[in-house]
C-alpha cells in the first residue's frame, strides 16, 4: 500500500514540479527582463546627466572665457582711453601754453580799457578750457583709481575765508549774500588735502551760485565727532535756487549730466564738476548728498574726517606751498624745447631777470651744450625730436657721476599731465615736474625753490585767489599807515585787531609770512609791548616791498 502510494505521488509530483520550475524559471526571466530594461533606463538617464553636465561645464567654460575676453577688452579700452587722453592732453597743453602764457603777458602790460577787457576775455575763456581739460583728466584718474590725496597742516578758517572771497566775487555780480557759519566746537587746525577740500567747495559753492537768482547762499561747517587726533566734520551748502526734482536728484552725480538739458544752455558747464566733487569727498572717507525742494532750493553736504593738527606748528600757504626768495640775478639757465612759440614764452618770462638764457632744440643739442658749459639750472621739455627730455636727462645724470660734477637742478617741462608723467620724471632724474601750461608764477617759483638766493620774494599764489592778490596786499599797506598811528597812540587794542584779522587771512591768500606777522602783532599788542610791535611793523613793511605776485 505504502509503496503504491509512493508511486503515485511520484508520478503526480514529476509534471507539478517541472511546471513550479517552469514557472520559477519564467520569474527569473521576466525579472531579469525588468533589471535590463530598468538599468538600460538609467545608463540612459546617466549618460544623458553626463552629458547635460559637459554641456554645463563647457557652458561655463565658454562664459569663463568670454568673461576673461571681456575683461581683458575692457581692461585693452581702458589703457586705450588714458593713453588717448594723454595724447590728447599733451596736444592741447602744448599749444594752450604759448596761448595763455601770451595772454598772460600782454595782460601784465600796459593796456588801454579796451584793450583789457578782450585779453580779460581772452584769458577767461583759455582758462575755462584748462579747467575743463583738467576735469576729464581727474575723471579718467578716479576711473583708473589714480586720483591721489595729500596730507599737510592747514587752517580751515584761511581755507574758508579764501574761498568765499572768491565766491563773492561772482554773488556780488548778483546780489546774492553769501553766509557762513563756522562751529566754534571745531579744532582749525587740521591736517589733511587743502587742495582738494577746496576744488570741492568751489563747486559747490560756484554751482549755487550760478543757480540762485535771488536770495543767499549758506556754508555751514559743523563738528559731527572728536577724537584724540581726528575730527569729522560735516560741510553744507544751501541756496535759495530753483530746486532740484526727486526723480533727477540721483542724475545729478553721472558724468556729463546736468537736471534739465537745458541747464548747459542757459548756465554752461559740463556736469563733471558734482561727478568729481562726489568722487573725491568718498576718496576723502565721507560721501557727498543732496536734498532739495523744488521752487525753494537745495543743499548739498558731506562729512569727512581730518587729522587735527598742532596749533603753530609751520603752515604752508593755501596751495601747499611756501613763499620762496627770488632767484638772484646771473643765473645761467639751458632751455631745452623744440618749440619755437614756447622757447619765445619762456624767453618772455624770464626776459626782465637778467638770467642768461641759452636754447637747445632737441635733447641731443643739450647733452652737448651742458658737457660743453656750466648751468645753474635746467628746464628740460619731455617730448622733442632727436632725443626726447628724459634720455637727455639721463645722459646728463651720467655724464655728472664720471666728472664727479654737482648736481645741477632740471625741471622737466611736460604737456603730460597723467600720474604715471610725474614718476618717469623722477625715475630719469629730474627734480620736478611741471605740466603746461605753465604760468608765469609758477616756473620763476620752481626756479626760486630750486636756486635760493637774492632779494625778491617771489610769491605764488593759487588760482583762486589770484586777481584778489594785488588787493590784498593794497589792503595791508593801508593797515601799516594805521599801525603806525595806533603804536604812536598807544592804541594797542586797533593793533591786536588788525594783526588777528592778518594772521586769519594772510595764507589764505598765499602770504603765509602775513599770517605769521599778525599772529606776532596780536601776540604783543596783548602784552602792550612796543618794541616787539615795532619789529613786526618793520618786517611787514619789508616784506610788502620786497614781495612780488606775478600774475600767472
Amino acid at each position: 500500500m505504502n509503496e503504491t502510494m509512493s508511486r503515485v505521488m511520484s508520478v503526480l509530483a514529476a509534471p507539478l514540479g517541472g511546471i513550479l520550475l517552469a514557472g520559477l524559471l519564467m520569474a527569473l526571466l521576466a525579472l531579469t527582463a525588468h533589471l535590463i530594461r530598468v538599468t538600460g533606463q538609467h545608463s540612459k538617464a546617466l549618460e544623458a546627466a553626463n552629458r547635460n553636465m559637459q554641456d554645463q561645464i563647457r557652458e561655463r567654460r565658454l562664459a569663463e572665457e568670454s568673461l576673461l575676453a571681456a575683461r581683458r577688452a575692457a581692461e585693452e579700452a581702458t589703457r586705450a582711453k588714458s593713453d588717448f587722453l594723454a595724447r590728447m592732453s599733451h596736444e592741447i597743453r602744448t599749444p594752450m601754453n604759448a596761448i595763455l602764457g601770451m595772454a598772460n603777458l600782454l595782460w601784465d602790460s600796459h593796456l588801454d580799457t579796451e584793450q583789457r577787457q578782450y585779453v580779460g576775455a581772452f584769458r577767461r575763456a583759455g582758462d575755462n578750457l584748462l579747467t575743463l581739460i583738467d576735469d576729464i583728466l581727474d575723471l579718467s584718474k578716479i576711473e583708473a583709481g589714480r586720483l591721489d590725496l595729500h596730507s599737510i597742516d592747514f587752517e580751515l578758517d584761511e581755507l574758508v575765508a579764501a574761498t568765499l572771497d572768491l565766491m563773492r566775487v561772482h554773488a556780488d555780480d548778483k546780489a546774492l549774500d553769501i553766509v557762513c557759519e563756522l562751529s566754534p566746537k571745531i579744532h582749525r587746525a587740521l591736517k589733511g588735502d587743502p587742495d582738494r577740500l577746496r576744488q570741492v567747495l568751489i563747486n559747490l559753492l560756484g554751482n549755487a551760485v550760478k543757480f540762485t537768482d535771488a536770495g543767499q547762499v549758506h556754508l555751514r561747517i559743523e563738528r559731527e565727532s572728536v577724537g584724540d587726533s581726528v575730527q569729522t566734520l560735516r560741510f553744507s551748502v544751501s541756496d535759495t535756487g530753483p530746486g532740484i526734482a526727486l526723480e533727477k536728484q540721483s542724475l545729478i552725480f553721472e558724468t556729463f549730466t546736468q537736471a534739465d538739458g537745458s541747464i548747459s544752455r542757459q548756465y554752461g558747464g559740463t556736469g563733471l564738476g558734482l561727478t568729481i566733487s562726489r568722487q573725491i569727498v568718498e576718496r576723502m572717507g565721507g560721501r557727498l548728498e543732496v536734498s532739495s525742494i523744488p521752487g525753494k532750493g537745495s543743499t548739498f553736504s558731506f562729512a569727512v574726517p581730518f587729522e587735527i593738527a598742532p596749533r603753530g606748528a609751520s603752515q604752508p600757504d593755501s596751495t601747499g606751498r611756501q613763499p620762496h626768495e627770488g632767484p638772484a640775478t646771473g643765473l645761467r639757465i639751458l632751455l631745452v624745447e623744440d618749440s619755437k612759440d614756447n622757447q619765445l614764452l619762456i624767453s618772455a618770462y624770464l626776459k626782465q631777470t637778467a638770467r642768461t638764457l641759452e636754447i637747445a632744440a632737441d635733447g641731443q643739442a643739450a647733452v652737448d651744450k651742458f658737457t660743453a658749459g656750466a648751468f645753474d639750472l635746467v628746464l628740460m621739455d619731455v617730448q622733442m625730436p632727436v632725443m626726447d627730455g628724459l634720455t637727455a636727462t639721463r645722459a646728463i645724470r651720467e655724464w655728472e657721476a664720471r666728472q664727479g660734477a654737482r648736481r645741477t637742478p632740471i625741471l622737466a617741462l611736460s604737456a603730460h599731465a597723467m600720474g604715471d608723467a610725474f614718476e618717469k620724471s623722477r625715475a630719469a632724474g629730474c627734480d620736478t615736474h611741471l605740466t603746461k601750461p605753465i604760468r608765469k608764477a609758477t616756473l620763476l617759483h620752481a626756479i626760486a625753490e630750486h636756486c635760493k638766493t637774492g632779494d625778491a620774494i617771489c610769491v605764488t599764489p593759487s588760482k583762486e585767489v589770484e586777481e584778489l592778490a594785488p588787493w590784498y596786499l593794497d589792503k595791508r599797506r593801508s593797515d601799516l599807515v594805521a599801525l603806525a598811528a595806533a603804536l604812536q597812540a598807544g592804541d594797542y587794542d586797533a593793533i591786536r585787531i588788525l594783526g588777528h584779522n592778518m594772521k586769519g587771512s594772510g595764507a589764505g591768500y598765499g602770504f603765509a609770512a602775513i599770517t605769521k606777522i599778525g599772529a606776532a602783532l596780536e601776540a604783543a599788542a596783548k602784552k602792550k609791548s612796543d618794541g616787539p610791535i615795532g619789529i613786526q611793523i618793520s618786517a611787514l613793511g619789508d616784506f610788502l616791498e620786497r614781495v612780488e605776485v606775478v600774475s600767472g
